[in-house]
């Protein structure tokens, strides 16, 4: 007689299996007890693949960043940065706790320094310096980052989750890379989701862009 596996036991712990645990998980929640108690193995399973919670969280954000995809850069970039920027906001609130995770300065993985390095260099053909392409990525990575943080929140950007000197260093960011005055962003009773105020932001930005010199 054939012997029945454990129900729900994975046949065979792989680091892929446990990204993949993980991912359907709250970030903000996780640890290695947690999910070694879902995947019915020990703590010790999962160090053996990931040296730290820290380290399986990267990798799960990472796996997410897939989603992001390197956006069309041409003439106009601005509205491929803009369409970028969408999303990644909607791939992060996929994973709540991701946001929080990289503004807490959670380091970028393989594949988001892939899309990074690819986006600077087309921001280059496109006529950018090397700075002002890298400075341009940062404010439309950093916009999403932070509405999303803000939808994890469950409040709006101009909410109180979000400290003061978070979004008015947002808005300095903004401001000094598009020329964009910003204050009307902070606060505004007319933008009821953080979704809605991202786009705000990013039309913002994107005029501020346009416009230059």
């Amino acid at each position: 007689m054939t012997s029945r596996k454990k129900r729900g036991r994975p046949a065979k712990l792989s680091r892929t299996l446990i990204i993949d645990a993980a991912s359907g998980m709250d970030l903000r929640s996780l640890s290695i007890v947690k999910l070694a108690r879902s995947l019915e193995v020990t703590d010790a399973a999962i160090y053996y693949y990931f040296s730290s919670r820290a380290a399986l969280i990267r990798a799960v954000v990472d796996q997410g960043s897939s989603t992001f995809e390197v956006p069309d850069i041409g003439t106009s970039w601005w509205h491929g940065l803009q369409a970028y920027a969408l999303r990644v906001y909607d791939a992060l609130i996929e994973k709540p706790g991701a946001a929080q995770f990289i503004i807490g300065g959670g380091v970028a993985g393989p594949v988001q320094m892939q899309i990074f390095s690819t986006v600077v260099e087309r921001l280059v053909e496109a006529g950018e310096s090397r700075k002002d392409a890298v400075r341009i990525y940062i404010v439309y990575f950093r916009a999403a980052l932070y509405a999303a943080f803000a939808h994890d929140e469950q409040v709006t950007v101009g909410g109180q989750s979000l400290s003061l000197p978070d979004r008015l260093d947002l808005a300095r960011a903004a401001d000094a890379a598009a020329g964009a005055e910003l204050g009307q962003l902070i606060g505004d009773p007319e933008i009821t989701s953080s979704r809605k105020q991202l786009l705000f932001l990013l039309e913002i930005i994107g005029r501020g862009f346009s416009t230059r010199e």
